[in-house]
């Protein structure tokens, strides 16, 4: 008599249908195979992948490469201007070399003819946005460094030669303000100087007289913060310093503690 009951080993096995996992990894694997199925295909793929490594390729070279800087004498008017104003390559420039630069700029708008007048026009009716940003950005760098270029000097020298170098500073701003308009000076230094010192009481006496309203300084405050927003707090402290004394010194006041020097 044949057994009732069927050893479970020998049992027929029921196949599972396939999970929606495993499709999928099969349809994947399928098609990845397909471009290199054949000859032809393997061809064709390779081509198609070359040719995008290319495009890619200058694609990541013109997007990341540096700005090339441009000849202030012939480039394009609008060309220039974009390099000095809407790059963050300028900012890398040493600020010596940057006030070169806005002051050969400055010399092209004054002989600039009607085409570039145009062009400078047109490009300046397209900055918005992010390049109204940059434009900030690079504007108040340039303020910036030209006045720590001579504030991290001013932090080691002794107290005695102080005064001394505070002259020499102001002189130094007025030959760098020069270049940068292209005007040559016609003032000795002790022309310069005492012409400093004259408004430098004066706008004291005006300031004594009229002193500044609330919403003026709001507006001054508000000003010098968004120019020296791009500034290190290094900056910040070493740049007030030296302002703070050179006002100090041109009014005739003691750069330690602001009182009137003796005699002056």
């Amino acid at each position: 008599m044949d057994p009732l009951l069927i050893n479970a080993d020998e049992q027929p096995q029921q196949t599972r249908p396939p999970s929606l996992r495993d499709r999928l990894n099969q349809h994947a694997a399928r098609a990845l195979a397909w471009p290199f199925g054949t000859p032809d295909r393997r061809w064709i793929s390779v081509s198609v992948l070359a040719t995008g490594a290319v495009i890619v390729a200058v694609w990541a070279f013109l997007a990341l490469r540096p700005v090339p800087k441009p000849d202030p004498a012939n480039d394009a008017i609008d060309r220039v201007f974009g390099y000095a104003l809407l790059t963050r390559e300028f900012n890398k420039l040493p600020i010596e070399e940057r006030l070169e630069l806005v002051g050969q700029i400055i010399r092209r708008v004054k002989q600039m003819d009607q085409s570039d007048s145009l062009m400078l026009a047109s490009f300046a009716a397209g900055i918005r946005g992010a390049a109204r940003e940059q434009l900030m950005e690079n504007t108040s760098r340039l303020m910036i460094d030209t006045a720590d270029m001579l504030a991290k000097d001013y932090v080691h020298v002794p107290p005695e030669k102080k005064e001394q170098f505070l002259e020499d500073a102001f002189i130094r701003l007025t030959e760098l303000g020069a270049a940068m308009t292209g005007e040559p000076i016609t003032q000795s230094r002790e022309e310069r100087l005492r012409e400093a010192r004259e408004q430098a009481r004066r706008d004291e006496e005006r300031l004594r007289e009229r002193p500044m309203s609330i919403r003026q300084a709001g507006r001054t405050f508000k000003f010098m913060d968004s120019m020296g927003q791009h500034a290190s707090p290094q900056q910040r402290g070493r740049v007030a310093v030296l302002m703070r004394d050179m006002v100090r010194h041109l009014r005739g006041q003691d750069i330690s503690t602001g009182k009137p020097r003796e005699g002056g």
